[in-house]
Formats: C-alpha cells, sequence, structure tokens
C-alpha cells in the first residue's frame, strides 16, 4: 500500500492519523514520518508528527521540529503547549513550564485579556521622572 501513496503526504498523513486512533503505532509512524519526509516544510505536518513523537517519548525528536516551528511564528499557543509537554517528558521540568507560561500568556493575548505590550515600537514616557536633588 506505501509504494502506491508514495508521494502523496496527505493521504500518509491521515492514514498515519487513522492508525494513531486505531493504536497501532507502529503503522502510524511509517505514514507520518514519510509524510513529514514528503513534506518538511509543511508545518501542519510538522505540528501532527512532532505531537506523535511526543506520545511515543521520542521527544528530542519532537524539540527539534517544534523548535523550527516556533522560529517561524506557526501556531504559537499549541507549538508552546507542546515543546513543554516534550521538555516535561525529558526531565526538563524547568523548561516545561518556561513554555507553558509562553503558551499561556499568547492565549491571554489572542482573547485581548492581555495587552501587547513589548512587542511593539518603544514609546517615550508621558510624564518627566522628577529631577533628583
Amino acid at each position: 500500500m506505501q509504494a502506491v501513496l508514495e508521494g502523496d503526504a496527505d493521504r500518509m498523513l491521515e492514514l498515519g492519523k487513522f492508525y494513531m486512533r486505531v493504536g497501532k503505532p507502529e503503522k502510524s509512524d511509517q505514514y507520518l514520518r514519510d509524510a513529514f519526509s514528503f513534506q518538511i516544510k509543511n508545518q501542519r505536518v510538522g505540528l501532527i508528527y512532532a505531537a506523535y513523537l511526543i506520545q511515543l517519548s521520542r521527544s528530542k525528536e519532537a524539540i527539534v521540529i517544534l523548535n523550527r516551528l516556533r522560529t517561524e511564528g506557526y501556531e504559537p499557543v499549541k507549538v508552546n503547549l507542546l515543546l513543554s509537554a516534550a521538555y516535561e517528558s525529558d526531565q526538563d521540568q524547568l523548561l516545561g513550564q518556561k513554555y507553558k507560561a509562553f503558551a499561556f500568556v499568547q492565549r491571554l493575548r489572542d482573547l485581548e485579556a492581555l495587552p501587547q505590550a513589548g512587542l511593539g515600537k518603544e514609546t517615550k514616557p508621558q510624564a518627566i521622572p522628577p529631577k533628583p536633588a
């Protein structure tokens, strides 16, 4: 069947997700890995493959993919949450908490519950501070 799907990354991705849902990780790995290989620049495929790798406790591989997605600005909340899970799976609680906090802050910004402070151009203070004596 794999030969029939050669080069059809979308079908391979769907089959990989299917085998993941039915509990056949060895089959899923084959299709997801190939889908990612054929579309390495496809951010959606990278995110799905990274999530799959975390489930298999292959967090170091997932971290490489997720860091690339993070620098590209793809789905910051999802990527940071997956980075948190990957680092916690890798026994690095500090980085896990860091990325969980990043995801939380980004989500609040997306909901406009937190201002986008620090992301724009610097402005001068409105009031002039008093001169020291």
